[in-house]
Formats: structure tokens, sequence, C-alpha cells
């Protein structure tokens, strides 16, 4: 197995664990808001109020790092709300997608 191969496995290995924590039912919203805050920084997808012009901007991060890149805004949106719903979904499909899973694995059809 070469650096780059190891590198997958560990990202795919970390995606599995991320769909599980995210896929608990009985979290309160405060602890999935918490579990949420400690991962940003490894998901692509973010949402910001732009002051100015009071518009909310989605925001993709091309290096994955939300509290240090540059973002690309890639959709404006009025309503708040609506832009975390987005972001989450988007940020969901990414992790899903790291973990190699697929739609039996998460509905819990099959072991993981």
């Amino acid at each position: 197995m070469n650096e780059s191969e190891d590198i997958d496995e560990i990202r795919r290995r970390k995606a599995i664990e991320l769909v599980s924590s995210l896929k608990g039912g009985d979290k309160t919203e405060e602890e999935y808001a918490k579990e949420l805050d400690e991962i940003k920084d490894i998901l692509p997808w973010s949402f910001r109020l732009n002051v100015s012009t009071g518009v909310t901007e989605i925001c993709h991060h091309p290096q994955m790092r939300q509290s240090q890149d540059q973002a690309d805004v890639v959709a404006l949106a009025m309503d708040p709300e609506w832009a975390d719903m987005i972001t989450d979904m988007l940020n969901r499909a990414f992790v899903i997608h790291e973990s190699g899973m697929n739609v039996a694995d998460i509905a819990g059809d099959r072991d993981v």
C-alpha cells in the first residue's frame, strides 16, 4: 500500500465513523451541533451571512479547511435555515461518498 492509498483508507474509515455518528436519531440538537463543530474543518460546505447585502451565501471550501481557506460562493439564499439545510445535506452526501457506503449499508440492511 502506498501513501496515497493509506490516506484514502484513513479518510474512508473516518467517513464511516461520521456516517454512524450522524445516523444516531436519539441525539439532542445541542449534541448534534457540538459534534458538527468538532468536525466542521473536514467538511467542504458551509454558509455565511453577507452583512452588506443581507444575503446568505452557500460556500464550498476546496481545501476542506473552513477556518482557514478562502471559500467559493456557489449559491445565494434569502433564508438562513434553508442554507443550513442545504449545506447539511451536501456535507452528509460528501461524508457518505467518502465512506464508500451505499444505501443498503446506511439503512442498516448490511453490516459495515
